[in-house]
């Protein structure tokens, strides 16, 4: 029979384990926003261009930046599940 301490953390990783991996499944999800395209030829409207191309690089910039966070919070749930886990297997040595 395991201690009901060693159980107690086995369950805790787990929760914490899931957690992680819910914000790494979100952050592999996060939508890439179309790349809009000039109506007109560069040389016809090259400040067309470049306005379109700052609004791509903004947009894909935000969405990286909603990934990047989602990625930050996996990050640390994962190394407090693997810091669980590994207390987790010291306890079930020692009880």
């Amino acid at each position: 029979m395991h201690h009901p301490t060693v159980v107690a953390l086995a369950v805790v990783t787990l929760g914490t384990a899931t957690v992680a991996a819910v914000y790494w499944f979100k952050s592999a999800a996060v939508d890439m926003p179309q790349i809009a395209e000039p109506i007109a030829s560069i040389s016809d409207a090259p400040e067309q261009h470049v306005q379109i191309s700052a609004i791509n690089a903004d947009n894909v910039r935000n969405a990286l930046l909603v990934a990047s966070e989602l990625n930050k919070k996996a990050a640390i749930w994962t190394g407090v599940s693997a810091l669980l886990g590994a207390l987790a297997t010291v306890a079930g040595t020692i009880w």
